[in-house]
């Protein structure tokens, strides 16, 4: 089956500064249903709140749709400067697993972790890892030669930076496009991209990870 994707998305839990828009968990709820989105998390900047992940999945179950627990981080590249991640995590964590991925957070900056990190910060949990490469904040290749990643996030294919990964040679990875929503009454804010996954034999964290190992380009046009 085909399955419509969205897990860059933002909630008021969020730590940045920048506003978030929101309204109600309902009404955030009810724009991915209309959109026909089947898998979401919200990636809020280096923040997990357990409370709102367990409250938003619950309501979200009733509309067909998978919350996936998730958080975006801010890294210092190796330009030193700054890069964002999304870390998705599976839906069949407890909820003391979920207490450790808040606590984890509550220590992380707004100037964010060294490119080191990547692999180690989350090590104890399966993770699908995401890094920004066609957006403005985003890794180069040779910061993504010393990560472990499964995919990359664009929000546009003609890009530089996105245009300079893919053509490396050495370059094999599943490219996706999310639509980094901080104003909920626009959502999905006008992206001309969205992913869906062709092929998803069900509904699940552990699927959408063996599907992003495909290396495929699951970006389309939004209708």
């Amino acid at each position: 089956m085909k399955v419509k994707i969205d897990l860059h998305l933002h909630s008021k839990t969020s730590r940045k500064n920048d506003p978030i828009y929101w309204d109600s968990n309902y009404d955030s709820i009810s724009r991915l249903k209309n959109e026909g989105i089947k898998i979401a998390a919200f990636s809020d900047h280096y923040s997990f709140s357990v409370e709102f992940y367990l409250e938003i999945k619950k309501l979200a179950a009733t509309a067909g749709i998978l919350i996936l627990p998730a958080i975006e981080i801010n890294v210092l590249n190796s330009n030193q400067k700054k890069a964002d991640i999304i870390f998705i995590f599976s839906e069949q964590l407890t909820e003391e697993q979920l207490k450790e991925i808040e606590k984890i957070s509550n220590k992380i900056f707004k100037k964010g972790i060294a490119l080191s990190e990547c692999n180690n910060i989350f090590n104890q949990f399966e993770t699908i890892k995401i890094p920004h490469v066609g957006k403005s904040d985003h890794f180069k290749y040779e910061d993504l030669l010393k990560i472990e990643y499964d995919a990359i996030e664009i929000s546009n294919k003609n890009h530089s930076n996105f245009k300079s990964v893919i053509k490396q040679k050495d370059f094999k990875k599943s490219i996706v496009a999310f639509s980094d929503t901080h104003d909920w009454k626009r959502y999905p804010q006008a992206r001309t991209l969205i992913t869906e996954i062709d092929q998803m034999e069900e509904i699940s964290f552990k699927e959408l990870k063996r599907c992003l190992q495909k290396n495929k380009d699951y970006t389309i046009n939004r209708s």
